[in-house]
């Protein structure tokens, strides 16, 4: 079975086994492409982004939506499976604004944040 995915980014096609995979497939793509405005500002001009960041000899990936509202500049950030299968919004915050899908909160902001640590070159 093919079915063909409508995004506000782009079009997605899967061939999945069953309506059970189809619904998978749909729900994942829709949580992580449908995001429709930044949930600081309101700005609909948004775009998906990944980040690759060294650290201990090791290359970590990272991958985020970000409002393009140079006043803004808030993003949305993704987990990832541990499987490495997928990823997923992170709408829970701790109170620096950070993701924290363990102890954060939910809010009028649904997992947007703008980055408020401090300029390391100070």
């Amino acid at each position: 079975m093919k079915a063909i995915i409508p995004t506000k980014f782009c079009t997605v096609e899967v061939d999945c086994d069953s309506v059970k995979d189809i619904f998978r497939e749909v729900g994942g793509i829709t949580e992580i492409f449908n995001e429709e405005k930044c949930g600081l500002c309101g700005n609909t001009s948004i775009i998906p982004k990944t980040r690759s960041v060294e650290k201990m000899k090791k290359v970590y990936e990272y991958f985020e939506m970000t409002c393009t509202n140079s006043k803004c500049r808030a993003r949305l950030s993704y987990g990832q499976r541990q499987d490495g299968g997928g990823i997923f919004p992170v709408r829970k915050l701790d109170p620096n604004g950070k993701p924290d899908r363990e102890n954060g909160s939910y809010g009028p902001h649904n997992g947007w944040s703008k980055y408020r640590g401090e300029n390391k070159d100070e």
